[in-house]
């Protein structure tokens, strides 16, 4: 496996896996938008209104990722923009690590390499992972 590192935190950096739940914080913002960071999200239907902070969490393998924020339909899918932090490739398959915010937790995609191997990624370019509404899942915070 052959990884570039673009963070220059390594104590943010996490061990590659497979089928790894990203955890993102979430709250709604006074004018009632959901937010994550500073960043106002569009949810599709179907996932739960965010009233009060939790989670946004969703899989590593079930997310696209996407050069800008044109494509899939914003009411059945999750938009976020990101920097790519780290990129590891194996025999079939791209890990990648992503920056929605500073002080938030890294978004980790697994991707079928064949798809994306042709985008030429490189360290801290910004780009949009889309995530399908039935892959999250909102969880309030206790």
């Amino acid at each position: 496996m052959t990884c570039i590192e673009a963070h220059p935190d390594q104590s943010r950096w996490s061990p590659v896996a497979l089928d790894v739940n990203n955890r993102l914080p979430v709250r709604a913002g006074s004018d009632g938008v959901t937010l994550v960071g500073r960043q106002q999200l569009q949810l599709p239907s179907g996932v739960d209104t965010v009233t009060r902070p939790g989670e946004l969490v969703f899989a590593s393998d079930s997310a696209c990722l996407l050069l800008g924020p044109w494509g899939p339909d914003p009411r059945r899918h999750l938009m976020l923009r990101a920097r790519l932090a780290r990129l590891c490739t194996g025999d079939d398959q791209l890990w990648l690590e992503l920056e929605v915010e500073k002080g938030l937790p890294l978004v980790q995609l697994s991707l079928p390499r064949y798809r994306y191997e042709k985008l030429r990624l490189s360290n801290g370019q910004r780009l949009w992972v889309s995530i399908p509404a039935e892959a999250l899942q909102f969880i309030p915070a206790h």
